[in-house]
């Protein structure tokens, strides 16, 4: 395998696991842009902005980056990666890989808070959503396999990255067996299952 600076003249991207926080705040800014243009409401259960300013913005994207670095350091199945595009140094794109070896959901739907949210009808709703979110993962996911999810806020990194195997709305991309979005500012779910 070549060198850092070998990859560097190959390749207009670079694949990097996280491993720090300021990584990890690189990757919140991608998923806010992914979420947030074009916007996404159901981003907004996840990422709430508790006012209209543009301060109200800042606080709630630094509540993300510290509440998500926090779960990521305590989940020993979180993986993180992040696509840096070299010419520029920024971070373009992430996916978080989680790897179970066993049931996670053995004891069922964990109780699940929204603490980003005041407490009220708001969090609340935010904690219902979850929870029926989590109630089917908890039928489906019971055996040893690996979720992830997959942000970008820019269409053109997909169409130019996987052109070839794009195929109308959603594509299954083979070496990987998940689902990418030529959209701009989606986040893409799947799960592969150990059979």
């Amino acid at each position: 395998m070549g060198s850092v600076e070998e990859l560097k003249m190959t390749s207009r991207y670079m694949v990097m696991q996280m491993k720090a926080k300021e990584e990890m705040d690189a990757i919140m800014n991608v998923i806010w842009a992914a979420n947030y243009n074009p916007y996404d409401t159901y981003a907004q259960l996840f990422f709430p902005v508790l006012g209209f300013t543009s301060a109200d913005r800042e606080a709630a994207l630094a509540e993300s980056k510290e509440r998500f670095w926090n779960n990521h350091v305590s989940t020993p199945s979180s993986n993180w990666f992040y696509v840096m595009d070299v010419a520029t140094g920024h971070v373009v794109g992430c996916a978080q890989w989680e790897i179970h070896t066993e049931n996670p959901f053995k004891a069922g739907v964990p109780a699940l808070r929204a603490p980003w949210w005041p407490e009220g009808d708001y969090r609340d709703f935010c904690e219902e959503i979850l929870r029926q979110a989590y109630k089917s993962r908890a039928n489906w996911m019971r055996r040893p396999h690996l979720g992830k999810l997959v942000f970008h806020p820019d269409s053109a990194f997909l169409t130019e990255n996987y052109s070839t195997q794009l195929d109308g709305r959603r594509s299954r991309i083979s070496s990987s067996g998940g689902w990418f979005s030529p959209h701009a500012g989606r986040c893409i779910t799947s799960r592969l299952s150990r059979r």
